[in-house]
């Protein structure tokens, strides 16, 4: 078996945020797509399928949780078959019109906001969401810091065109995911946490995993916790994909 694994990152995000995954799976060779350089949702899944064919298993975090999974069901029948797939802090889409819609406005709100205010305000403001109240003030402090190059035009693009509410509801294809799933949610995070849960119940091979104390950034807040649970599941993929080993 080939021990490679394709991160996505979360809007804001970028290719460094795969240092960590490099520090804790040392046997595994990992690799960070670069993320939102198609026009829209379907063609961003189909470049991101072809960059990142050669890898065993595929990861994401947020909106790379989003396009991991779109990925993996673009992927159910290409040649180099997936091995497996981990969902942190994800989602399968939009359940209603209704809730897509007032995702547009939401999105809408805070796009103006990225194009308006100068990083630094708006990164204070971002991370003061709800989402993140459970955060440490010492990790949020950190991500505000390594996102203060972040180019505001170029976010804002990414937002609208990669947001939840011009993704397809995946939930309906949920059942063909016939290779190992991990999903993981933090435990305050509680409206992830139920849609993870979800996600779980639909997925014929499944392991949902709760970090305990955990918000919206389980990776990073409970790093040790977390890649414990992903190294414990890459050790079944590798078991299943190459018995003999």
């Amino acid at each position: 078996m080939l021990k490679s694994l394709a991160f996505f990152h979360g809007f804001l995000g970028a290719t460094a945020e795969a240092v960590p995954w490099r520090a804790a799976l040392t046997d595994w060779t990992i690799e960070s797509p670069e993320l939102g350089a198609a026009l829209d949702w379907s063609s961003e899944v189909v470049r991101l399928a072809r960059c990142s064919d050669t890898a065993s298993v595929l990861a994401g975090y947020s909106m790379g949780a989003r396009l991991a999974l779109a990925v993996a069901l673009q992927r159910l029948d290409a040649t180099r078959p997936l091995g497996g797939l981990i969902l942190i802090s994800g989602s399968p889409g939009p359940a209603n019109e209704q809730e897509r819609s007032l995702r547009r406005d939401w999105v809408g709100t805070w796009s103006r906001r990225l194009r308006e205010l100068p990083i630094g305000p708006f990164l204070e403001a971002w991370y003061a969401q709800a989402l993140f109240a459970d955060e440490p003030a010492d990790l949020i402090t950190e991500l505000i810091c390594e996102k203060l190059e972040r180019d505001r035009s170029s976010a804002s693009d990414i937002l609208q065109r990669f947001s939840l509410a011009e993704q397809p509801d995946y939930r309906d294809a949920l059942h063909r995911l016939h290779v190992p799933v991990l999903v993981i949610a933090g435990e305050r995070d509680r409206k992830y946490r139920r849609i993870a849960e979800d996600m779980a119940d639909r997925i014929p091979d499944c392991r949902f995993h709760v970090i305990p104390g955990a918000g919206h950034l389980p990776h990073r807040s409970h790093y040790p916790s977390c890649f414990a649970v992903i190294r414990r599941f890459l050790n079944h993929v590798e078991s299943q994909l190459d018995p003999c080993s």
